[in-house]
């Protein structure tokens, strides 16, 4: 099994997810300072990684594009999967938590960095955000059928404080790749 992980940064995740275990994963960063395999800015797949993986795992990246590029950015990750069943995996942030937060008596300290991101480096900016039926609805017109979705928690460093907060996760294969293994 093969799989990349888009924007892993500093702390890579895939190699966690227990059914990948003894999977081969490769990584991709813009940020040359975390030796990924493929430094790449995420917006594009490079052509010869077309149809060569059997996942992708992009945590907290998709944010991080604005909202009228994500079905443009998600499509060129389809490019990378296996076209027979290969998988996305995106985990956002909750814009339903941080709506709640933002308008509660005592909102939470994690809810600006949910947001917005850590504003650490040119990268760690979010530009949009994500309801759990927008993602779905996403992942729908850039033609992947959903196979798992679900909220749950993360935690977030707000201010020097770790903080919990709520994400989606969604998983998504193509449509016809559904088709194909339904007919069989």
């Amino acid at each position: 099994m093969l799989i990349l992980e888009i924007g892993a940064g500093p702390k890579p995740q895939a190699h966690l997810i227990p059914s990948w275990e003894g999977a081969e994963i490769h990584t991709m960063d813009a940020d040359e300072q975390y030796n990924p395999t493929i430094l790449h800015d995420a917006a594009t797949m490079p052509e010869d990684i077309y149809g060569k993986y059997d996942a992708i795992l992009a945590s907290h990246v998709l944010e991080h594009f604005p909202h009228w590029k994500t079905l443009e950015v998600l499509n060129e990750w389809k490019k990378a999967v296996k076209p027979d069943g290969g998988e996305i995996h995106v985990v956002v942030p909750s814009f339903e938590w941080a709506a709640e937060e933002a308008l509660s008596e005592h909102p939470s300290r994690g809810v600006l960095p949910h947001l917005f991101g850590g504003i650490t480096t040119q990268w760690d900016v979010h530009m949009t955000a994500f309801t759990m039926r927008h993602l779905r609805v996403l992942f729908e017109h850039a033609g992947l059928a959903v196979t798992r979705a679900r909220t749950g928690p993360y935690n977030i460093n707000a201010y020097g404080e770790v903080v919990t907060a709520q994400q989606h996760y969604v998983c998504g294969v193509r449509k016809n790749a559904v088709q194909n293994h339904q007919s069989q």
